[in-house]
């Protein structure tokens, strides 16, 4: 999510120029959820809607559980016009890009935040390679369609 706020800031201070705003948002429990002050706020801005939910609730969560995939068709996600910016674990990016992809969003309208294992910065140490690219240098964020077959998995 820390990668995101800053866009979701910025839809909200734009609502005509950023119409139909999802902001879709998980976790694995409730006490992972971050910027909870702000979800009202998000939810009640113009031409926003807030989708959350957990993997595993508690006994005091009483909001949607599962993971945050289950979320997309709730959303009511128009293929065509969408543009999505997916962050969060490989895994949950992964299965995020299969259910988008399957609504019929388009590889190049995913944006994917692979911020992983940097350790130089610049490009030399290699740890976060993903076949020509560097994740630290020439990302860290990629439209899906350009880094698909390098994706961990060798694409989906």
């Amino acid at each position: 999510m820390p990668p995101l706020r800053p866009v979701i800031e910025e839809a909200r201070s734009e609502p005509q120029r950023f119409s139909g705003v999802k902001i879709i948002y998980g976790a694995r429990t409730p006490d992972d959820l971050i910027y909870k002050s702000e979800y009202e706020k998000w939810s009640k801005s113009e031409g926003c809607e807030f989708l959350l939910t957990v993997d595993r609730g508690d006994k005091s969560w009483t909001g949607n559980v599962g993971v945050v995939t289950t979320l997309f068709k709730k959303a009511g996600i128009l293929p065509a016009k969408a543009v999505a910016f997916v962050c969060g674990p490989e895994l949950m990016i992964k299965f995020s890009i299969i259910e988008l992809t399957k609504m019929g969003v388009s590889p190049e309208s995913i944006f994917v935040s692979m911020e992983r294992n940097m350790s130089c910065g610049v490009g030399t140490c290699g740890h976060c390679q993903m076949g020509p690219l560097f994740i630290c240098r020439d990302g860290p964020v990629f439209a899906y369609g350009r880094v698909m077959k390098y994706f961990p998995g060798e694409g989906i």
